[in-house]
This record gives structure tokens, sequence and C-alpha cells, in this order.
């Protein structure tokens, strides 16, 4: 019996050591609009590791940290692979700040803030700004949430037609195509029945 757990002690510092184990390949998948470079920094896993030595369950649990991200499955695939699939909290929108700009989601969520404009693939949120507000606080601006809303009715490929929804306060909306189209909102009233309208309009 000693020789069976000597031998099964020694088979697995073999195999957590063994080169043939090391993580060689990490595949990122579902991302958009999180770079799989961010994805990797988020899991912590450093350069080189062992598939046999990582705890699959806390990878996840770091990455469900974030509040970019709505669910992940970390799973290995043998000999030295690991795969990662995410589901992201899309933005619907970005809004200017004091320190630079913040990416919105549903109810005002900050899901991300950063310095510098990068390539949006959604609209623009003009006419209000946000102040002092950082990731996982909310907007609690009530123009900035009836345009979000309105914003949240549109599937995904018309919210990126849009480039700008601009607030003209104290309850006024016009919208802006990617192509320069202005599509007048008004009133923060019937918003359902205006993100049916607008939908139907950018599928045409």
């Amino acid at each position: 019996i000693l020789l069976l757990l000597l031998l099964g002690s020694i088979g697995t510092v073999a195999l957590l050591y063994s080169p043939l184990f090391a993580v060689g390949q990490v595949l990122i998948r579902g991302n958009q609009y999180i770079s799989s470079a961010e994805v990797y920094t988020i899991t912590g896993l450093p350069d080189r590791v062992n598939i046999f030595s990582l705890t699959t369950s806390e990878v996840q649990q770091k990455l469900g940290h974030d509040l970019r991200i709505e669910q992940a499955t970390v799973r290995r695939i043998f000999p030295n692979t690991l795969e990662i699939q995410i589901t992201e909290r899309v933005p619907l929108a970005v809004i200017a700040c004091d320190y630079g700009y913040l990416d919105l989601g549903r109810q005002g969520v900050v899901l991300d803030a950063y310095r510098n404009l990068k390539p949006m693939r959604v609209p623009m949120i003009t006419g209000e700004s946000a102040a002092n507000l950082y990731v996982g606080d909310v907007v609690e601006s009530e123009p900035v949430q009836r345009a979000l809303e309105i914003l949240a009715s549109l599937d995904e490929q018309s919210l990126q037609q849009l480039s700008e929804l601009h607030l003209l306060l104290p309850d006024h909306m016009i919208a802006y195509t990617t192509g320069g189209v202005q599509i007048r909102l008004g009133s923060f009233d019937r918003l359902e029945e205006k993100a049916k309208s607008t939908q139907e309009f950018l599928t045409e």
C-alpha cells in the first residue's frame, strides 16, 4: 500500500511539473467589447502554468468579478489548452465624464471607464456628462436614464448604426446615425413606441 501511495505521489508530481501539460494555448471566445488581452489579464494566470495546477472555478470567479462579464465558463482541453467562454454585459452607450469616458449598461450602471476615447460600437450620449463616477456606480440623471431606456429596446445591429443620442434639456432627444441622418425622437414619453419606430427605420 505504501508503495502504491508513493508511486501515486510521484505520478502526481510528474504531471504537475511535466512540460507536456504546461498551458500552451488559451482560447478566449465570446468577447466582442473586451479584448482577449484584457480577459487574460483578469484571469490573473501567470505566463506559464500547468493545466493540472490551475483551478478552473477560481479563474471563473475572477472573471465573474468584472462587471463587464455576465457569465464565464473555463475548461481544460488536454493536454495543454485552456478554453474561456464569456458572455459580456453589452454596453448601451458612451458618455463623457470629468476624467474621460464611461461605458453605460442597463439602468445606467458604469461598466468601464477610460481616459481616451476608443472606437465605439454604441452611440455617444451628448448634451449631458457624468461627474465623479467609476466602474460599478450608477448614472442617476433622469434624461440619461430615459436615453438608455430607448437604446435598450433596440437590437444590437440597430444600436451599432447610431453614432450619437443628443439630449436637448429639459426633455427632448435627437439621434444621429453613423451616416449622419438625424432622427428626431422628441420628448421622453412613449419611449417604447419610439424605439420600435427607430428600429424599423434603421432596418429598412
